[in-house]
């Protein structure tokens, strides 16, 4: 109860809103080392430019991909293998394009496990995912207006719709699964600690987008994407079980992260072993009770590296004294 006591004293607004953790690329083996930083919103260029950029890619993987799927007629009606490769190289152009900018979420169950681990601040994650949906809209609008006007047209541009006889739990189902693979492609392939970088993301991420879509479609249309099912609905005014298409992907996102990080992550054994978790609740208690006294003494950052060397696996000992250094207080997730 104590440590929660401390933990809340320290909660503010500005805890809750504009902080995150930004991972530190020297990070040892096993260990996922962070400093606590703090968002700039007003007069912030580069978040506004990253908001913009979410807004924008966005816009045009709806305009592009949900354009492939317009029904032509004169028998060019599109293939589910026509959709899924106009899906996957647009995503995979578009994250190639604006990864370096904002990070080319392009989907809120994208976004969500970052706000939710804390590594995006809670206001950028929430403007990431207005930006998203706006962006979705516009480019659904546009597609409806650059649509002829014919009955003879696919009339749902776009709209992700569930498939003949296929209900309400079958697509949810299949919406959670194929979202559960992509993002988990996603942050297996974005992670800076894995050292196999033989297949670029952008194309990993695009590939698994499409093989979603080989999948889905004739389920649910094959969504993975509120943001995208989001645009078209509003624009056609279609909000046939829409539900769905948020909470099965947000659902999938929260997953898949969670069993990345706990699981599958480089080191997660490692770091999940008990001499290193001891030594963590240690510092951690140790950081707390200096924090709480407003100073911090060289002895005992010198007896808390000690410490942590003597409770780690011998290759782990010489990068930790190094790391604990600096005027920032850096700690272990």
């Amino acid at each position: 109860m104590d440590v929660i006591r401390k933990r809340l004293r320290g909660i503010n607004a500005a805890t809750i809103f504009l902080s995150y953790h930004k991972l530190l690329n020297e990070s040892p083996p096993g260990r996922r080392r962070h400093e606590v930083v703090y968002e700039t919103v007003v007069g912030d260029l580069i978040l506004w430019r990253a908001v913009f950029t979410e807004c924008l890619a966005v816009f045009l993987f709806v305009f592009l991909a949900a354009g492939s799927s317009v029904a032509w007629p004169g028998g060019n009606a599109p293939s589910n293998l026509h959709v899924s490769l106009s899906f996957g190289l647009v995503i995979a152009s578009l994250v190639h394009c604006f990864g370096d900018v904002s990070g080319a979420h392009l989907n809120p169950a994208v976004t969500l496990p970052l706000m939710f681990y804390r590594e995006l601040s809670l206001v950028r994650g929430l403007l990431y995912i207005v930006a998203q949906c706006l962006g979705g809209f516009l480019g659904a609008a546009l597609l409806r207006v650059a649509t002829p006007t014919d009955p003879r047209y696919d009339t749902t541009l776009g709209c992700t719709l569930l498939g003949e006889n296929v209900s309400a739990g079958q697509g949810f189902i299949v919406e959670l699964v194929a979202s559960l693979q992509l993002v988990f492609t996603v942050f297996t392939t974005t992670d800076p600690r894995r050292k196999d970088n033989r297949i670029p993301p952008a194309l990993a991420i695009g590939v698994s987008v499409a093989l979603g879509l080989l999948f889905a479609i004739p389920f649910t249309g094959a969504s993975m994407n509120p943001a995208r099912s989001f645009g078209p609905a509003l624009s056609a005014g279609n909000w046939s079980n829409h539900w769905l298409y948020w909470i099965a992907p947000l659902l999938a996102g929260l997953i898949a992260s969670t069993v990345y990080r706990r699981l599958f992550a480089p080191g997660t054994l490692i770091a999940g072993s008990k001499p290193a978790t001891t030594a963590r609740r240690r510092h951690r208690q140790r950081v707390e009770e200096e924090a709480e006294t407003g100073s911090i003494h060289g002895n005992t950052l010198e007896e808390d590296v000690s410490e942590r060397v003597a409770l780690t696996p011998p290759h782990h000992a010489d990068e930790i004294t190094n790391n604990v250094t600096g005027s920032h207080i850096i700690t272990d997730v």
